[in-house]
């Protein structure tokens, strides 16, 4: 089987037309070869059936053992952006029990877990590119993820497991750590305090800890794991530019402890937490008008492409992520627009802080 598909991807990937085929040419030329070299009897519907009805709609292709579909693929032309596709594609094999939906313009392959308990975006946990990739790692995971035998034994469903939980640690690790440091815990701070003093001696306090950390923010932050730190400003930049850029990075680091909305008290550990449960309880009383609100807002500020947004976090229910990037400055000042926007007054909320 290896041999098969590894030819049936280099002559895809020699076509220099592949990104600008109809979708139906998509489908013959692209899918069912590669289907076919997976082992797939691409001429008997009950393994390969195209069309598949979920209810009312159709999905382009579904991959069934035993009459049961275990995989749905949703064909685009070439060259079509995928992400205005993804959630109709999730809907159906959410509907239908599917575990694994593959969405593809022929040249670009989404993989998703379609089941997981996680918004609609973050249950796509690898990408197959035939025009990027070399082609031993294109042939290794089409055939880890779709081989009829891997289908048939769950093995494939196993491997997506797998990807996944690679891909959501790596997906997580920038803003577990933006997180640690924008908002140090005691135990950060402790073992730079701790540190110091095995290194030089001397002992420091944790105020001095977090002052260096918030002075240093803007190099230690990571945007993504796979996008370089932001460049320290050159010997060149202008003094005037430094100090700017130093006071919009500069991060205060007053801890919240809790804050009230219309009476009720919530107790919260960080400023992240606080500006995700604020944007939650607005929901609950806008639900209807939530998305177009805040789509009217100023600024980015909302998402439901966390890519979109320096540190984003999903709105629970919503799918939509939410800047967190901000300081206590910037984070209350933010609150309070949220809320005025949803034509509360400034008065209904109040903050308690660490001192």
């Amino acid at each position: 089987m290896s041999d098969k598909l590894l030819k049936v991807i280099e002559d895809l990937q020699s076509d220099e037309n592949l990104g600008s085929l109809s979708e139906a040419d998509i489908s013959l030329g692209v899918i069912l070869r590669i289907l076919d070299a997976l082992s797939w009897n691409t001429y008997d519907r009950r393994e390969v059936s195209p069309e598949y009805s979920v209810e009312d709609r159709w999905v382009d292709y579904a991959l069934l053992i035993g009459n049961t579909p275990q995989a749905f693929i949703e064909v685009k032309k070439g060259g079509e952006p995928l992400e205005k596709h993804q959630k109709q594609l999730l809907d159906y094999a959410f509907r239908q029990g599917v575990k694994v939906a593959i969405l593809t313009n022929g040249l670009t392959w989404w993989f998703y877990l379609s089941l997981r308990a996680v918004s609609w975006e973050q249950r796509k946990f690898t990408t197959v590119e035939l025009d990027k990739q070399n082609r031993a790692e294109i042939v290794q995971k089409l055939a880890d993820l779709l081989s009829r035998e891997n289908v048939r034994s769950g093995k494939a469903v196993q491997n997506a497991e797998v990807l996944y939980k690679k891909h959501r640690i790596s997906a997580t690790l920038p803003e577990a750590w933006n997180q640690l440091v924008s908002e140090p815990e005691d135990l950060i701070v402790d073992l730079l305090v701790d540190k110091t003093k095995e290194l030089c001696g001397e002992e420091t306090d944790k105020s001095t800890v977090e002052r260096f950390l918030s002075a240093h923010l803007q190099n230690i932050k990571i945007t993504s794991l796979l996008a370089p730190v932001e460049p320290v400003p050159t010997p060149e930049s202008k003094p005037s530019d430094l100090v700017k850029n130093t006071k919009s990075k500069k991060l205060t680091f007053r801890k919240p402890k809790a804050f009230t909305f219309n009476g009720r008290r919530y107790e919260v550990k960080a400023w992240t937490e606080t500006l995700v449960k604020l944007c939650e309880i607005v929901y609950e009383d806008h639900e209807d008008q939530f998305e177009q609100q805040v789509s009217e807002m100023k600024g980015n500020n909302f998402s439901r492409n966390p890519s979109d947004l320096r540190r984003g976090r999903v709105i629970n229910r919503t799918g939509i992520h939410v800047e967190v990037d901000r300081d206590a400055v910037g984070a209350k000042r933010f609150a309070e627009q949220l809320i005025t926007h949803f034509g509360y007054d400034k008065s209904n909320l109040s903050f308690e802080e660490i001192q």
